[in-house]
């Protein structure tokens, strides 16, 4: 950002608690603190911007107002204001706002929030908090404005089916995202959606100033037509969570089932995760968990129910780490069949080390194995996310070089089936360079093949893109979409929804444009023309029946089919190139071959379930296979000519 803050004074009445010479400076890749005796002066760079706070540890031996002021460097232009509560904007040149220095609050030891007075003469900010106030707070004390716009910081969104009895295609979505009111204040929203994002009503909220609901999470139970929300509330040295179930179908306002697991002192349930479930009724919820006393972090979780009951699982999902430090655990958004969900997160987010999956078994217990799904490499793993089914994965995540080397969004393909340990497979690259930022990973459970990365890439100094890529069989990028340029976008998530009418996919993210902050949504489709099947030549056989998949590359199991057939040997005939070739010479009097031999493969088929001749075979990621390729069905049919055999017509299909 073009501005630059030097703090000149923190004092309370005359007694100055910054001493420059005694300042000891920490850094890391986000975060930068000067420690001026009992007072730290602290940074935390953040996708919507930059997070400052000065924490007081004890009460200084004096009494008066606490005052924090720093000098401002920038070409920006701020409006100079009196002391009052509100955000400091700053504009560029034609008085666009730029950067806003956010409302200060001071939150004590006891999580109560004091409003502080806040000015502006042009070069010098002045914090205040009033000596009445000062004499009441608990210490510590931490002095919290955010430089930066007024985002959504955090969203998610599901799309369910509801109750299958009564309405199997219900349309309703649930998108979940909370608001920064403050710069300690962050407020959650949960709202009915229908296809195309069309705003149905607000059916969950929770607006508060005593706590901060930072984080959020989302999943469904399709069979029962009913969602999981989960949110934070932060406040002061203890995080509680709320949980809630929602029936999709009432748009009544918190109309569903709420339990709070509150936290003693000390005691923090964060970084809340969900794993919905697309054949049962129930949910898993996952969370880092800090023991009071202690201090001690696990990843802990539970099972949650349609009808709002939970229980707790039977063991920890993760024991603490070599850094006892919150690990932000991501959860596959759907146990398929009865296997189970999916927990992964990165040992560390201070240096390298491995990202770990343990699955939990629908009855609450955990797996005995804890398996590796990404080796530790010179890299620090943030951000990570999980996807997939019927055994078949993909993670992705945020790779930080800890020397130099370039910040990379990368995807880990892996199998786990039940019963079985990790397979690793491919390692990809989805984004190298360009900062890019993880957001949501959705698996289309149809194709078994396909997974949706949404993520954001810097483009500039202050603009960003979102993107959304599809990636194939070895999680290798088959199609890459720029979701939006024109404003800033940050924290997308996706959800992969099936259902008749609906987009295949859909995105939820913030924007953020300088006048106005909104939750945004789009829809993902994949390309029409893979749909497409075009007949030519004519065929000999008793019927043209045949039918195929979509010609989505990436797919390893795109399959087609001959409906209509004498139970008799049958193939498939491939090539990347058509003919048009008589074969009444060789006793197929008006049959025509649709492909050139000199470069067909042949599939022998085999029956399905469905008495239907079937072929399989893969439309390889990488390298991308996205051309014009021909089939053709043949199959023998004992008098039909003197050979014996019969062919359908030619069907070209556009790989994409």
């Amino acid at each position: 950002l073009p501005f630059a803050w030097k703090t000149t004074s923190v004092r309370v009445g005359a007694l100055e608690l910054v001493v420059d010479s005694a300042s000891e400076r920490r850094v890391d890749d986000f975060r930068f603190e000067y420690r001026h005796g009992f007072v730290t002066e602290a940074y935390d760079v953040r996708a919507d911007g930059v997070e400052q706070t000065f924490v007081i540890v004890r009460r200084p031996d004096t009494t008066g107002d606490l005052v924090v002021a720093g000098e401002i460097r920038t070409e920006l232009v701020g409006d100079r204001i009196e002391p009052t509560h509100g955000p400091i904007v700053f504009r560029g040149p034609k008085g666009e706002r730029i950067v806003e220095y956010g409302s200060a609050t001071a939150i004590d030891a006891r999580g109560r929030a004091f409003p502080m007075t806040s000015a502006f003469d042009g070069d010098r900010i002045e914090l205040r908090l009033e000596a009445d106030a000062l004499a009441s707070v608990s210490f510590p004390l931490v002095v919290d404005p955010l430089i930066g716009n007024d985002p959504v910081r955090y969203a998610g969104m599901t799309a369910v089916a509801a109750t299958a009895a009564a309405n199997p295609t219900d349309p309703n979505g649930i998108s979940v995202y909370t608001r920064i009111s403050s710069a300690s204040d962050h407020d959650v929203f949960g709202v009915l959606t229908r296809p195309g994002f069309q705003l149905v009503t607000l059916v969950f909220g929770d607006v508060s100033t005593s706590y901060s609901s930072e984080k959020v999470a989302v999943g469904a139970m399709d069979l029962q037509g009913v969602v999981l929300i989960a949110a934070e509330r932060r406040q002061g040295f203890k995080t509680s969570l709320e949980y809630y179930t929602h029936d999709v179908s009432s748009a009544g306002y918190r109309s569903g089932v709420s339990t709070v697991l509150n936290a003693a002192n000390g005691e923090h349930f964060r970084n809340p995760a969900i794993g919905g479930n697309k054949t049962s009724h129930t949910a898993l919820l996952v969370y880092d968990y800090t023991q009071p006393g202690t201090g001690v972090v696990t990843i802990e979780g539970r099972r949650v129910f349609w009808s709002g009951a939970s229980s707790i699982l039977t063991s920890s999902v993760a024991a603490p780490s070599a850094f006892n430090h919150e690990r932000s655990p991501a959860v596959a958004p759907y146990s398929s069949d009865h296997e189970g969900w999916l927990v992964a997160w990165a040992a560390s987010d201070v240096g390298s080390g491995e990202i770990f999956g343990r699955k939990v078994f629908p009855s609450g217990a955990a797996h005995s194995l804890v398996d590796i799904l990404q080796p530790a490499t010179g890299s620090i793993y943030r951000q990570v996310r999980v996807a997939g089914g019927h055994g078949r994965f993909v993670t992705t995540f945020r790779s930080v070089p800890t020397g130099i080397g370039i910040i990379s969004l990368r995807a880990r393909r892996f199998d786990w089936p039940d019963g079985g340990s990790v397979t690793q497979k491919q390692l990809r690259t989805i984004s190298g360079g360009s900062l890019p930022s993880n957001g949501g990973l959705a698996h289309d459970f149809e194709t078994n093949s396909h997974w949706i990365a949404a993520y954001t890439v810097s483009t500039g100094a202050v603009s960003s893109e979102l993107r959304a890529d599809r990636l194939g069989y070895t999680a290798a990028v088959v199609e890459s979409r720029v979701i939006d340029t024109v404003s800033t976008p940050f924290v997308p998530s996706v959800a992969f929804d099936p259902r008749p009418g609906n987009a295949l996919y859909e995105i939820l993210y913030a924007q953020l444009n300088g006048a106005s902050n909104s939750v945004l949504g789009a829809s993902y489709e994949y390309p029409a023309v893979a749909y497409t099947k075009t007949r030519f030549n004519s065929g000999c056989g008793s019927a043209d029946d045949d039918e195929s998949d979509p010609a989505l590359s990436g797919s390893q199991f795109f399959a087609s089919r001959l409906l209509t057939h004498d139970n008799a040997p049958a193939a498939l005939f491939f090539s990347r190139l058509s003919s048009a070739l008589p074969l009444d010479i060789i006793g197929m009097p008006g049959c025509i071959l649709s492909v050139e031999p000199a470069l067909t493969l042949t599939y022998p088929a085999t029956l399905n379930a469905a008495n239907e001749f079937e072929v399989t075979f893969p439309l390889p990621d990488s390298p991308l296979f996205n051309v014009t390729f021909y089939t053709q069905w043949v199959w023998t049919s004992i008098g039909a000519n003197a050979l014996g055999v019969v062919v359908n017509s030619g069907v070209a299909h556009q790989a994409q």
